[in-house]
């Protein structure tokens, strides 16, 4: 059995006239089958208002003998200018990369995978509380949840912000953050108080590389 899962993350947001990159990365537990569990990294390249992200996909193939095995590799690359509504699907990350698909408006992240960078859209709950805040790694951070209740089933949402991450310019979460005043950077999903994720922006780079920028300057040529 072999199955192929394009990803379509909960949107964070770009701004504008800056350049750099950020990872989100995303741990997926299994439970009862800890060898299962699943990390995924994907990068962003941002310049001004566009954006070129990592599209990942997850391959689960299950052996004769009932072994499954999991593989993440990225399927495209896809650059997007939010003014125009338009969205390149690139297979590989170079200057002489050719367009596989173009959409203009409309929404492919379902269909093709990808994130929706720059929705407004908030994640549906039912109540939220302040939590106490922690300390990672040395960094101060203030925590909140927020909880939705389906069928009878707790789903708790445990936003992590960090306020001296103000001035960086990729915006996780983005209307969580502008209703809280600081950027989400990490987010953990329970399930009937089972740990069920964690996802968290990772900030690279205020700048782009010579190869980086050689990218963006040939793909921005598609939209002449």
């Amino acid at each position: 059995m072999k199955l192929t899962l394009l990803f379509c993350w909960i949107p964070f947001q770009a701004h504008s006239q800056v350049q750099g990159k950020v990872e989100l990365d995303r741990n997926m537990f299994n439970a009862e089958k800890p060898s299962e569990s699943v990390k995924i990294r994907a990068s962003v390249w941002y310049k001004g208002n566009q954006s070129i992200q990592e599209v990942p996909y997850l391959d689960i193939k299950t052996d004769s003998t009932g072994i499954t095995h999991t593989n993440v590799d990225v399927k495209y690359y896809l650059f997007i200018d939010p003014d125009l509504h338009e969205y390149f699907y690139y297979r590989n990350f170079s200057d002489t990369s050719k367009v596989v698909m173009h959409c203009k408006g409309g929404n492919p992240f379902e269909k093709y995978g990808g994130w929706d960078l720059y929705s407004d859209k908030k994640f549906d709950h039912d109540e939220s509380q302040k939590l106490a805040d922690t300390v990672i790694s040395s960094n101060d951070y203030s925590r909140y949840r927020f909880r939705k209740i389906k069928n009878g089933k707790a789903n708790d949402f445990i936003l992590y912000t960090l306020c001296g991450k103000k001035e960086i310019p990729i915006i996780y979460l983005k209307p969580f953050s502008k209703e809280i005043g600081c950027p989400v950077v990490r987010l953990d999903t329970y399930y009937e108080g089972r740990l069920v994720s964690i996802t968290q922006l990772q900030y690279i780079s205020d700048t782009l590389t010579s190869k980086e920028k050689r990218v963006f300057q040939a793909w921005q040529k598609n939209l002449e």
